[in-house]
């Protein structure tokens, strides 16, 4: 648990080997993923401008709970407000014909490096 607030320190993330069901419903997380999932909906209902961007790292086709997690919140939201992106060393075929949807041939601990060297970047630059 976190330190600070006392909360999940590692909330909605599944690793390998873990069982998504006991995993997701620990600590009242189901609860508060569809929480967070109508609050952003709303936020990109109320105003058309904002934009969701969904990163799926190394979920593949093992694990699709995962994917449909992803897939939902951009039918939800529609291809116009919602980009999903998908890193995965084996893309899905047809991912990038799919409105909406970005599927980037990366290793995860790469992909997450290189995400975080980017958001530094432009950190340092604001």
């Amino acid at each position: 648990s976190c330190p600070h607030c006392g909360s999940a320190a590692r909330p909605a993330v599944l690793l390998f080997g873990e069982d998504y069901a006991s995993r997701h419903e620990a600590g009242g997380q189901a609860e508060e993923w569809a929480a967070w999932k109508q609050r952003v909906l709303d936020a990109l209902a109320a105003d058309r401008s904002k934009r969701l961007v969904v990163i799926e790292i190394g979920a593949g086709t093992a694990v699709p709970s995962v994917r449909d997690a992803g897939e939902s919140l951009l039918r939800r939201a529609g291809s116009r407000q919602c980009t999903l992106v998908r890193i995965n060393p084996t893309p899905m075929l047809g991912d990038n014909t799919t409105d909406g949807v970005l599927s980037i041939k990366w290793g995860g601990e790469a992909a997450i490096a290189h995400i975080n060297e980017c958001v530094r970047k432009l950190a340092r630059e604001s």
